[in-house]
């Protein structure tokens, strides 16, 4: 179920486009005409992982407040229509969010009775070009075109930047948990029981307990196979449990992203170097090894069993 929202908004004051995808990576592209605001749903989109394409223009020849709140309403509507019905969710969440000398605490209920209340006073009028009595605004349009009833506290703070980021950072965090498909919804009060890891899945969890316990410095070799291997042939077995999960783009896989690495091949060369330079002697170092190709043979039959119809047919790996 792709759960992505398109809004197209045109009033006398704004023309609004918003395109976002709930289950996305975090990706964004924002352009509202007012930088702080920018900036903050940046952040909305990058601390929930809901893709966001934001297109605004509006009359901030006169001052910035359509504009604002009017992009509130439209992601607002956007998120409502990707949702479609706000069932099967967890609904309920909270994040606290310390920056710096800062703390505010932001609670939401996606349950389409939209509500706001908010608590937080800024210490100064404007921030970039903004008036700061704009985000309540935002936050408000926001909670009533999407239906949630939001809470903002900012706890204490100084910094009047780091207090509405704190906000949007709050909200964002609390979306992404609330909007996490919910297995009891889907599977019923006993789901745990239910859904269980595989044999494989077990087999390497417990290797890598058993060696986190009594050789702690073979560890190295699972982080080899784990971050150098997922960067490399990881992004095949990636394209494997995409097809065999019928999962779509951005679903399940993002441990194989690596969207901050710009320069694979120098990230490569770097990791190589800093292994090279470990404070270890040679029988550790041909123990490591030997690690990472079990760990390797591990994370196969992981992917073997997402594509075996039964397990019978499949051959154990076993520690060289």
């Amino acid at each position: 179920m792709k759960r992505k929202g398109k809004i197209s908004r045109k009033t006398k004051e704004t023309s609004i486009s918003v395109d976002l995808n709930i289950d996305g990576k975090g990706k964004y592209k924002i352009d509202t005409g007012i930088g702080f605001l920018n900036h903050m749903l940046e952040q909305l989109s990058k601390h929930s992982s809901i893709d966001m394409s934001i297109k605004a223009k509006g009359d901030t020849h006169i001052d910035l407040h359509h504009t604002t709140e009017d992009t509130g309403i439209a992601i607002g509507e956007a998120l409502k229509k990707a949702l479609k019905k706000s069932v099967g969710i967890r609904r309920y969440a909270h994040a606290m969010i310390p920056m710096d000398e800062t703390l505010s605490r932001v609670a939401i209920d996606i349950s389409n009775r939209p509500y706001l209340i908010w608590k937080v006073n800024l210490k100064v009028e404007k921030l970039g070009e903004m008036d700061t009595e704009l985000f309540k605004e935002w936050f408000q349009a926001f909670s009533q075109a999407a239906g949630i009833t939001l809470h903002v506290e900012n706890i204490y703070g100084d910094n009047s930047h780091h207090i509405i980021e704190s906000c949007y950072k709050g909200l964002a965090r609390s979306l992404r948990d609330a909007l996490e498909m919910d297995l009891r919804y889907y599977y019923g009060p006993i789901w745990r029981s239910l859904i269980k890891p595989s044999e494989a899945c077990e087999r390497y969890v417990n290797r890598i307990r058993e060696v986190a316990k009594n050789e702690p410095e073979l560890l190295v070799g699972h982080h080899y196979t784990r971050y150098l291997g997922d960067l490399s042939g990881g992004q095949i077995l990636k394209g494997i449990a995409q097809k065999a999960l019928e999962l779509g783009d951005g679903q399940g896989l993002k441990f194989y992203d690596f969207e901050k690495i710009e320069d694979t091949k120098a990230y490569k060369a770097g990791y190589r170097g800093i292994l090279n330079d470990l404070p270890i002697d040679q029988h550790q170092a041909d123990a490591i090894i030997v690690e990472a190709n079990y760990a390797f043979r591990l994370n196969m039959y992981m992917f073997d069993t997402l594509e075996a119809v039964s397990y019978t047919h499949l051959t154990l790996p076993t520690k060289a």
